[in-house]
């Protein structure tokens, strides 16, 4: 189960970080920090492709007991 969560969550910020980021949005996250809407965005992808990895593993959890 931990391993399953664990191994979603790294799919997700993988798929986050390198295929939902352009490298404008890098550059403007370095030049203006917390203040630019950049590192929002990205935070805000990356907390959306955690929470959907999350429930993907919750479903398969509760497939597993209801089969059992």
């Amino acid at each position: 189960m931990i391993r399953n969560l664990l191994f979603n969550l790294i799919i997700a910020h993988i798929l986050g970080d390198f295929y939902l980021q352009w490298s404008s949005s890098c550059k403007n996250k370095i030049l203006h920090s917390v203040k630019g809407k950049d590192l929002w965005l990205h935070s805000l992808a990356i907390g959306i492709l955690s929470w959907i990895a999350n429930c993907i593993v919750i479903r398969y959890i509760n497939s597993k007991i209801v089969i059992s």
